[in-house]
């Protein structure tokens, strides 16, 4: 069994969507959800056509880094999912794990992607890929409570100093 001051150990307590205590896992959060707005934003971008072809370069860019981030974590989830008392085996609690809800709509959301790039001219393909993009907003779930936290924290601050200044 894995010590709990490993690094798997250490990452599965900044991604785990449990505790959002520390910084460092209040950083991730904050930073995946900035990265699925952004996404969600290209988006729509994406829909109107001419200022889209303005943006393509950067938006792609945009896209393929998201993508990579999302893909690491999704990785480290299944990897350090066994710090879970409910996925301890390594396979079988792995298998289990990634057929929960948050972890399929993770992978929904970054499969479009991938089968692109496997095939990228059939237009069925397309038109899946940009379906299933949408996907990534539900990754916002996992995030609800982290958005709930700051959005209560900014409303809280602005009604207490009328404004946002400390």
């Amino acid at each position: 069994m894995d010590s709990e001051s490993s690094l798997k150990w250490k990452i599965f307590n900044i991604i785990d969507d449990t505790d959002h205590e520390s910084k460092p896992d209040r950083f991730f959060d904050f930073f995946i959800i900035i990265l699925v707005l952004v996404n969600v934003a290209l988006i729509f971008l994406e829909s109107y056509k001419s200022i889209y072809e303005e943006f393509r370069e950067i938006a792609t860019f945009i896209e393929i880094i998201t993508v990579l981030v999302f893909t690491i974590e999704y990785i480290l989830r299944i990897w350090t999912c066994t710090c879970f008392k409910d996925y301890r085996d390594p396979v079988k609690g792995r298998l289990k794990y990634a057929c929960t809800i948050y972890m399929i709509i993770d992978l929904i959301a970054i499969l479009p992607f991938y089968v692109a790039l496997f095939f990228p001219f059939h237009p069925r393909v397309v038109q899946f890929c940009r379906l299933c993009r949408i996907f990534r907003i539900f990754k916002l779930l996992r995030y609800y409570s982290t958005v709930d936290v700051i959005f209560s924290v900014l409303v809280k601050k602005k009604g207490n100093n009328s404004g946002f200044r400390k």
